[in-house]
């Protein structure tokens, strides 16, 4: 790796407005206890993470999602030169669509993951705070400034509704803010074309902006808003979840259902050491129909002409006596080296588990080893753990 590369990587977020912060002390009083290991401080948990993930997955959990950035790419040509950086089509912002999509390097590696939205004044871009840095770099180097400017929008943040019942709780929520219900999100099937943006609802003076989420992570809704309404937006949604026989949810209960539903987040299974497609995120974030992108040689050669030699899968404790599941930890068949664990938890519905990258040729169902020659420590499996 380069140290053009590792600089690149270690570009911080930019800070966070003051109001998110009081938003945390609030929240720290009622005992919330917050991490910012990812770059950003979020809440990791509210000191039952077991509960919080059984609410995220039967029923309805709360998230603390200040963390992320939010981007706006404005000017004449904003998505024709967009269009040039990412991954995907800019298409279906034309019908209310949001878009994920990789950001690239001219290898082929991620410099981000994100979502493209539809705005009045641009495009805006929704992206990880560990790789929001390096978005930003990676803009000013290559978006020409005369056809389109960009600048993070530090007065709006993201609050997220997750499990089963987020579009009941989603409804009773905007009643007790006084604001139109998105009916257009609240069907009760999902659409057959995810990422639905509702237009802007007002409140008070400002607007929320809700994003259906997408089949990979399970039923849901991203609420972007203004950083002063997080509060009062926060005690609205708490009640609405409540009556649900939900609750709020730290990131570490999300980590789990994250792990058990497959999705791979940047700074875990998404880097500059990755190419998209090892990823197993192509048909999610990669048009092969779409004119030309920085990172696209790279990335049409492997689809047209080969392969890549790494896939994400999941990966199964068989037993703790054999070890124990931890980031980075070396995988091995026999005497040789197949892998590496990327993210690891400990499951109420699964056990021990993981995601980790493994060679293409070691089939689901194999068994590795965490250390050479050792004894068989886990199982590979297909994604998600909730389909096996």
């Amino acid at each position: 790796m380069t140290h053009a590369t590792i600089s690149l990587e270690a570009t911080p977020p930019p800070a966070q407005d003051d109001r998110v912060a009081a938003f945390h002390a609030r929240l720290a009083e009622g005992g919330a206890e917050l991490d910012a290991s990812g770059g950003r401080p979020t809440v990791a948990s509210f000191g039952d993470s077991i509960a919080e993930h059984a609410a995220l997955h039967a029923r309805v959990g709360l998230l603390d999602e200040t963390d992320r950035v939010i981007v706006r790419v404005a000017g004449e040509r904003a998505r024709r030169m967009l269009s040039g950086l990412l991954t995907n089509e800019l298409a279906p912002l034309e019908r209310g669509r949001a878009v994920y999509s990789f950001v690239l390097t001219p290898k082929g590696r991620p410099v981000a993951e994100l979502r493209a939205l539809p705005s009045e004044d641009g495009v805006w871009l929704d992206t990880p705070a560990a790789c929001a840095g390096a978005l930003l770099a990676h803009l000013g180097k290559y978006l020409p400034p005369i056809h389109a400017g960009f600048e993070p929008l530090g007065e709006w943040s993201r609050l997220a509704l997750v499990g089963p019942r987020s579009a009941v709780a989603l409804r009773t929520a905007a009643v007790r803010l006084g604001i139109p219900e998105p009916e257009a999100l609240l069907s009760e099937e999902r659409s057959d074309d995810p990422l639905r943006v509702s237009p802007p609802v007002a409140v008070a003076n400002d607007r929320i902006v809700v994003v259906e989420r997408e089949p990979i992570e399970g039923p849901g809704f991203d609420l972007l808003l203004p950083v002063e309404s997080l509060i009062a937006a926060w005690d609205a949604l708490t009640a609405a979840v409540s009556e649900e026989g939900g609750r709020a949810a730290g990131r570490q209960a999300y980590e789990i259902l994250r792990v058990e539903r497959g999705v791979p987040a940047y700074g875990a299974e998404i880097d500059l050491r990755n190419l998209p497609q090892e990823t197993g995120q192509e048909e999610r974030a990669i048009s092969y129909e779409k004119g030309c992108y920085t990172g696209q040689e790279v990335v049409a050669r492997i689809h047209y002409r080969g392969h890549v030699n790494r896939r994400l899968g999941g990966l199964e404790l068989l037993s703790e006596s054999r070890g124990i599941l931890v980031r980075e930890a070396p995988l091995f068949d026999g005497e040789r080296k197949v892998g590496r664990v990327t993210t690891a938890v400990r499951s109420p519905r699964f056990g021990g588990i993981a995601l980790g990258y493994v060679r293409r040729e070691v089939e689901p169902g194999a068994t590795l080893s965490l250390a050479p020659a050792e004894p068989a420590a886990v199982r590979l499996l297909e994604l998600p753990f909730t389909s096996t």
